[in-house]
């Protein structure tokens, strides 16, 4: 396909029309019209489809570039806590994947925590175990096709986890009373941390700092000049952009003057945003420039980097007058080698080429200018790249370009707002008649959390950080974008000065997007990157095949293997096992486990003489440190506010379950028809329900060691007349409902995911492993499970074994099983238990599917804590053309 547009684009060109070409990935090559500038637009022209521009598209075609975002519904959790996130992918700078898994990871430092696969574009939760340690966690997601590649390419968000103790154990990780500490403060404000009273928080959480006790680590400046492309050259006009930053990374303020060595001033030094700034100079053949800097920390004196005598200088500006373009400049010293030589601008998005140029530069006419048209090209970092003939880097510059829509732009509506204790609300976001796609929405307790508006979000993520090229992708240092950008979400506000938040994202441009070239890979095919995962990679399964005894490998031989999962109807699988034994299992999806029997695909060869061993999981831990002095600049306050608001919930949440045990103990009630010993059906509920789901109050049914209730037409029929208050009505499929205590239907479940009506009728009876009947209120449920819940589970594991006796088994572990965030309905009558406690819960609300309804309106309804006095809520989403939104409001009482 790519050839044939190429020789498509050669036709156009013997015609004399001159172009421009957008090669997006998956879409077809798109023709744009180029309007040169002057003075050159008579002598040079304008070509695609060079050898070098068929090997970018064929690598790039190779390569497609995945980006992931995750949605949190918070940034900062307790030990014991829950985070919820929410999926969304970019492709080539569209929505899209070409993948259908993805691993979400947590760790600390360089320790695995936890670990989960889902499918693409799904939600999921980590739940984080009690004992966890407090400190600074990062959450890290990819898939398969991304794994091949630099491992900086992944989603990574850092989170902060404290660990809740009691108020006489005196730690320096949480509250203290009475006591005093020591405390790096961040010097980036010039500032000690200032004295925190604490003690409105009540009880002996309080935490006290004395500005007399604090110690201050010593201050150093760091500061880095980027001349614009790369290099300044000597003779030549030349931008250069720098950023002034501490010890952490943070921005620092500075001003001062360029001087040569000769005294002579050259320009003005002053940051204009977030330690960034830039000034113009002409640097002359024999001055040496320095930098003259005054800060609040002392003044100090840097060289600027040497001007080179010859070279190609670049210059990107963007269209005046709201125009959809870049204006590119290329100069060249007076005497210069590459006079009356090709250059090649090429353009680049999201690891694809979409536009090449070629210039000429003379002695006469020194300077090259050209406009590049950016009408069909996606929102994001476009990188332009000036090579010679031998396709060897002279210049480059990377710039943010937002030719389409980049906002979803939804009218926010307040329905129902009551912040009062456990007050109802209801809200609702309007969208234009055309939006079609996915929304999530999270409200917190804005009380208990800091305020994070302008931190990594959607845009960030899949816009701005990590983009690479695909010859990029082997090394750490050859990031689109190095190092940290502070408050990324600032560039992507809406606002009335979005002209100077473009400028100062360009400076962004500038300070983090010069990086060493990465063209070879792209030269020579043979140093691209293997590909052990290929693309569209589901669930994957490597290993090894021995025989039993002796520990041979079993070599060159045909391996069947008989899957079984409570997910997946029971399927074959065949599989060839190498010269070394190697195996690769692939394509799978189910969830939560699989049982895999197995044996050799020959005769003579009994499987009990066989197994398979498989390979360790790949990991890839964060190899940069945490920067925890820098999160400590969000407020120790606020942590403590935080903390003692966690300290509160994990409370209440320690009474549930007290008071789930008592009542468990004094009132459960599990039924069989057969006298089937208590011990066998809670066996059968440890091995088979999880969280919410297990030891709770109703009726249970055993399938394992009754057979004979298989022998029914389905699991309804089954039901009927063995819970006490559950009514069946109708008799097909169709007219078939049930209903508890004359209220409406239990909240169905299958495998503790939620199901259908007709996905229950549809489960064969001899698949059934263990019915429960939950008797309401049960909080795992939609609105509080006011009707009880019904969940049917189907065999997996050793339950399996019988159908497939002789075989020699293996377990593989598939998705996880997402679970329903609890959500009280307090308008609902209950047994009294969410009145008795109190309810400090820190997210209020976690929706992480949102649909539009008709109107193209999306709601959301939750009730309010005990002591909430206003809620932050954040959305975010994208349509299917690939604009997206990040929404967040703090709505207080008085609104």
């Amino acid at each position: 396909m790519l050839i044939s547009n190429l020789l498509k684009m050669n036709r156009l060109l013997r015609t004399g029309q001159i172009a421009f070409f957008v090669l997006t990935w998956g879409q077809s090559i798109a023709q744009i019209s180029v309007t040169q500038g002057r003075p050159l637009a008579s002598q040079d022209s304008l070509r695609v489809g060079s050898v070098f521009f068929q090997q970018f598209g064929q690598v790039s075609q190779r390569f497609p570039e995945e980006k992931i975002h995750l949605q949190l519904d918070r940034d900062r959790y307790f030990a014991g806590d829950t985070i919820w996130f929410r999926s969304y992918f970019f492709l080539g700078g569209v929505p899209g994947a070409c993948s259908q898994s993805m691993r979400v990871e947590l760790y600390k430092d360089s320790t695995l925590v936890e670990s989960k696969s889902y499918p693409v574009g799904f939600a999921g939760e980590l739940e984080l175990p009690e004992n966890l340690a407090e400190g600074y966690y990062i959450i890290q997601a990819y898939t398969p096709w991304m794994a091949n590649f630099d491992p900086t390419l992944f989603y990574r968000r850092t989170v902060q986890v404290y660990q809740l103790r009691r108020a006489n154990e005196k730690r320096l990780e949480g509250p203290i009373a009475g006591s005093r500490m020591k405390v790096k403060s961040s010097p980036a404000t010039n500032t000690q941390m200032e004295s925190a009273d604490t003690s409105q928080l009540g009880g002996k959480d309080s935490l006290t700092l004395n500005q007399s006790e604090t110690s201050v680590i010593p201050h150093r400046l760091d500061v880095q000049f980027l001349p614009e492309g790369g290099a300044s050259i000597e003779e030549v006009y030349s931008r250069v952009a720098f950023i002034a930053t501490d010890d952490w990374g943070n921005p620092d303020s500075i001003q001062g003057w360029i001087v040569n060595n000769t005294g002579d001033t050259v320009a003005r030094l002053e940051t204009a945003h977030e330690g960034m700034g830039s000034f113009d100079y002409i640097p002359h053949t024999g001055r040496i420039y320095y930098a003259h800097i005054h800060s609040p920390f002392g003044d100090r004196e840097v060289p600027l980097p040497a001007a080179q005598p010859d070279g190609i200088s670049i210059q990107v500006m963007p269209m005046e007058d709201g125009q959809k373009g870049v204006k590119i400049t290329l100069r060249a010293p007076g005497k210069s080698r590459y006079f009356n030589h090709t250059l090649h601008i090429l353009g680049s998005m999201f690891g694809n080429p979409v536009f090449e140029a070629t210039a000429h530069i003379t002695e006469t006419l020194r300077v090259f200018d050209g406009i590049i048209p950016t009408d069909h090209f996606v929102n994001g970092l476009l990188r332009i790249s000036v090579i010679d003939e031998d396709s060897l880097p002279l210049a480059e510059r990377v710039v943010f370009i937002r030719p389409k829509p980049l906002f979803l732009n939804p009218q926010w509506q307040l329905d129902t707002l009551d912040i009062s204790r456990r007050g109802l609300n209801g809200w609702s976001l309007h969208f234009p008649d055309s939006v079609k796609g996915s929304l999530s929405i999270s409200v917190t307790d804005a009380d208990a959390l800091p305020d994070l508006q302008h931190s990594d979000n959607i845009f960030t993520d899949l816009l701005l950080t990590e983009d690479l090229a695909p010859g990029n992708r082997t090394s750490d240092d050859q990031r689109e974008l190095r190092g940290r950008i502070p408050d990324p979400g600032y560039y992507f506000q809406q606002a009335p000065d979005s002209a100077q938040r473009d400028a100062y994202l360009d400076l962004v441009m500038m300070t983090h997007g010069w990086r060493s070239f990465g063209w070879k890979e792209i030269r020579n095919p043979a140093s691209l990157p293997a590909i052990r995962y290929p693309m569209g990679e589901a669930l994957n399964f490597p290993g090894k095949a021995l025989f039993e005894f002796g520990h041979k490998p079993i070599r060159n031989k045909e391996l069947t293997i008989l899957l079984q999962s409570p997910s997946i109807p029971t399927q074959i699988v065949m599989t060839q096992a190498d010269s070394g034994g190697h195996f690769y299992l692939s394509g799978l999806q189910f969830f939560d486990t699989a049982t895999a029997f197995f044996q050799i695909n020959e005769q003579g060869n009994p499987a009990k003489n066989i197994r398979l061993l498989l390979d360790p999981a790949l990991r890839f831990p964060p190899s940069y440190p945490m920067d925890e002095y820098s999160s400590m600049d969000k407020g120790l306050t606020q942590d403590t506010i935080f903390r003692a608001s966690a300290g509160k919930k994990a409370e209440v949440d320690r009474e549930i379950h007290r008071f789930n045990q008592a009542r468990e103990l004094k009132e459960i009630v599990i039924k069989s028809d057969k006298d089937s010993p208590r011990l066998q059906l809670q066996e059968l509920d440890d091995r088979y329900a999880f969280g919410m789901f297990h030891d709770t109050q109703g009726y249970g049914f055993d399938f394992i060691h009754h057979p004979e209730y298989a022998i029914g037409t389905n699991v309804i029929k089954f039901l009927e007349g063995r819970i006490p208050s559950l009514v069946l009505k109708g008799g097909g499929i169709v007219d078939t409902s049930l209903s508890y205590r004359g209220g409406g239907c239990p909240a169905l479940f299958l495998d503790e995911m939620p199901a259908t009506f007709r996905d229950i009728l549809d489960v064969p009876m001899t698949n059934i492993a263990y019915v429960k009947f939950i008797s309401p209120p049960f909080m795992g449920a939609p609105f509080g499970g006011a009707n009880g819940a019904l969940v049917v589970y189907t065999k997996h594991g050793e339950d399996l074994l019988g159908e497939a006796t002789g075989l020699n088994r293996l377990t593989l572990k598939g998705y996880a099983v997402s679970r329903q965030f609890y959500s009280p309905l307090y308008d609902k009558e209950d047994d009294g238990r969410q009145d008795s406690l109190a309810d400090y819960r820190i997210t209020l609300a976690w929706k992480p599917y949102v649909p539009l309804n008709s109107e193209q309106v999306a709601r959301i309804r939750f009730f309010n804590n005990d002591h909430c006095k206003q809620v932050r809520v954040t959305v975010e989403g994208m349509d299917n053309s690939g604009k997206l939104l990040h929404f967040e409001k703090i709505v207080q009482g008085n609104e």
